[in-house]
């Protein structure tokens, strides 16, 4: 069973991802993501292989959306 503590920082990693994001400072996020993270986009309709595409696609919304509002609720963390 995961302990505590693993899920406390793993919901840190994703503050500090959501906070970076969300102020425009992509590149922050580089040391909470793993060099081979994979992103499975909503409805499995395509994915983001290693970190460079990951923050990428990052930089790309940030140039072509506008963020009207972000709200954080429902959270799940499993750690396999």
């Amino acid at each position: 069973m995961v302990d505590e503590a693993e899920s406390r920082r793993v919901a840190d990693a994703m503050r500090l991802i959501n906070q970076a994001w969300l102020g425009g400072r992509v590149d922050d996020m580089t040391p909470a993501v793993h060099p081979e993270i994979v992103l499975v986009f909503p409805g499995f309709s395509g994915q983001a292989r290693g970190r460079e595409d990951f923050l990428a696609g990052f930089r790309d919304f940030i140039l072509n959306a506008t963020i009207h509002e972000f709200n954080e609720h429902d959270h799940q963390i499993d750690i396999v």
